[in-house]
């Protein structure tokens, strides 16, 4: 709907404002306006503190846990196969000098 408001500054602004279905022609609608007297967002409020908070936090969790749980994962793989070749090393070298064969 268009809607005219007050700046900071004293000058008059005129713009769309998003309003509610049954909001009549000349209703005082409130809005948020930023340092320029232009629309803005409302700020966030204190659930949505929390919640972005709590996003950040189990995102840097994410972002620490998954590469180190990678590189452990891929070093717990090569470490296998180095010790696994070794055994079979040693498994041929009982066979070739064994008494039992």
């Amino acid at each position: 709907m268009a809607a005219t408001w007050v700046a900071p500054d004293g000058a008059q602004r005129v713009g769309i404002v998003a309003v509610m279905g049954a909001t009549t022609v000349g209703s005082d609608v409130p809005i948020w306006v930023d340092d320029s007297g232009n629309q803005a967002s409302p700020p966030f409020t204190p659930a949505d503190a929390v919640a972005a908070g709590v996003a950040d936090s189990f995102g840097t969790w994410a972002a620490i846990l998954v590469p180190l749980t990678g590189s452990c994962w891929l070093a717990h793989v090569v470490l296998n196969r180095l010790r696994f070749a070794r055994w079979k090393q040693e498994w041929e070298r009982f066979g070739r000098n064994s008494s039992y064969s």
